[in-house]
């Protein structure tokens, strides 16, 4: 599996806050079956976004892991004047192992022109934004179809594994599979932040969503689509889910 979201990098974030800890978060996600993963620590207006110092800390990493997983270099990418300014600059130094696509953020209640032009912005910078864990963000909850728009215009979706195994409470949970139904998810990543609450492991996701979905859709989702972004190759069209009994059930009933 390939996981382009996590915050494994110690001191420089919400997440990891030691090296020991980033390295016991790795080697819980390398045991589940992750071969790389990407460092995609925060730009916003709390964290100050330093390449050089992630790049340090990964090498470090990288090192001490001695290739049981590959560490990779990303952002979780805030939309602000400051940071879309900087992307159409230098769009290396945001984007996933220096290629076309950005984990984009979106603040809690987004839908301004503002946004949608910053957006535009990065698109038409030859960024390909993939916007971060929406089934949380209470105005996709309220309205999911909000994304449609911009999926045709080339963004992708990646959303968080423990949503998909209800833990992040029962609207993102009911979202997250709504989205997958509506043939909007292209990823699925850890958003990891710690080594227990939020970790970095995706088996238990990965096989919840093929015993819904199929092995497949769950190849798509955790190995294809993620291993594309970083060999900055084309991800199609989001996959759609084969029907299955417990996905039939999960519709109805919940």
């Amino acid at each position: 599996m390939v996981d382009i979201h996590s915050h494994v990098v110690w001191g420089v974030d919400d997440g990891s806050p030691s090296e020991d800890v980033s390295i016991a978060m790795l080697e819980a996600a390398a045991a589940a079956g992750t071969t790389d993963i990407v460092a995609s620590p925060h730009a916003d207006e709390k964290y100050t976004y330093d390449p050089a110092l992630i790049d340090s800390r990964i090498a470090s990493l990288n090192a001490k892991l001695d290739g049981r997983i590959r560490i990779h270099r990303g952002c979780d990418f805030h939309l602000s004047f400051e940071n879309v300014q900087a992307a159409l600059t230098e769009p290396q130094r945001f984007s996933i192992a220096g290629g076309r696509y950005i984990l984009v953020e979106f603040p809690d209640f987004f839908g301004s022109s503002a946004g949608d032009n910053a957006l535009g912005k990065l698109l038409e910078r030859g960024l390909v934004p993939v916007i971060t864990h929406p089934e949380r963000n209470p105005t996709i909850q309220a309205s999911p179809d909000k994304l449609k728009p911009w999926i045709e215009h080339g963004c992708k979706v990646q959303v968080t594994a423990g949503a998909l195994l209800g833990n992040f409470g029962r609207t993102a949970h009911r979202c997250v599979h709504r989205l997958i139904q509506e043939a909007m998810v292209h990823i699925a990543s850890s958003d990891a932040h710690d080594p227990v609450r939020r970790h970095a492991r995706l088996d238990e996701a990965r096989r919840d969503t093929a015993q819904r979905y199929g092995e497949t859709f769950a190849d798509a989702l955790f190995t294809d689509n993620p291993a594309k972004v970083l060999r900055d190759e084309e991800i199609g069209l989001a996959p759609r889910p084969a029907r299955s009994l417990k996905s039939y059930f999960f519709r109805v009933f919940t």
